[in-house]
C-alpha cells in the first residue's frame, strides 16, 4: 500500500493526506478496534476480504491458534493477493519497468562567501580590524589578546 501511495502521489503533503483514511479506516474494518465477531454475520463475512483483515487474522491466530491449516493458507493467499494488487498499482503508476529518465544537470550556483566574511563585512569592502578573516567579530580586534 505504501508503494502504491508513493507512486500515485506527487508531493509529500499529498501522501500524508492520502494515507490518513487508510490509517484510520483499514484497522477499523479489519477487526483491530472492533472484532468482526461482534458485528452482524453478513458484515463480518464481507469484511474478511478487507486489505488488512488477513494479516490481523494471521497475527491473532499466531497468538491464539484458532485458525486451522486451511484457514492459514486461505488468509495467506488473500494477503498475497492484496500485496500483488497494490504492487500492480504501484508499477502502473510509476511507469512499470522503464529505465529512469535522464534528468538535466542542476544549474551551478555562485559560491558563497565564507561565513566569517559575512559576519565581519569583508564582502562589502569593510575592513575587519587587525585580524582579517578570523571570524570572531569584535573580540579579534582587541589589541590585548586576539582569539
Amino acid at each position: 500500500m505504501a508503494a502504491a501511495t508513493a507512486a500515485l502521489c506527487r508531493t509529500v503533503e499529498s501522501v500524508l493526506v492520502a494515507t490518513l483514511p487508510a490509517i484510520f479506516v483499514l484497522p477499523l474494518i479489519s477487526g483491530v478496534y472492533i472484532p468482526r465477531e461482534v458485528l452482524p454475520d453478513a458484515l463480518g463475512e464481507a469484511l474478511l476480504f478487507a486489505p488488512l483483515s488477513s494479516t490481523i487474522d494471521l497475527m491473532r491466530s499466531g497468538w491464539t491458534g484458532e485458525l486451522s491449516a486451511g484457514g492459514v493458507l486461505t488468509r495467506s493467499a488473500l494477503a498475497i493477493a492484496w500485496t500483488g494488487f497494490f504492487a500492480r498499482i504501484a508499477a502502473a503508476a510509476s511507469g512499470g519497468s522503464r529505465a529512469p529518465e535522464e534528468r538535466p544537470a542542476a544549474p551551478r550556483r555562485r559560491p558563497r562567501a565564507p561565513l566569517n566574511a559575512v559576519f565581519l563585512g569583508e564582502g562589502a569592502g569593510i575592513q575587519s580590524g587587525s585580524v582579517r578573516g578570523a571570524g570572531c567579530g569584535a573580540a579579534c580586534r582587541s589589541p590585548v589578546r586576539p582569539h
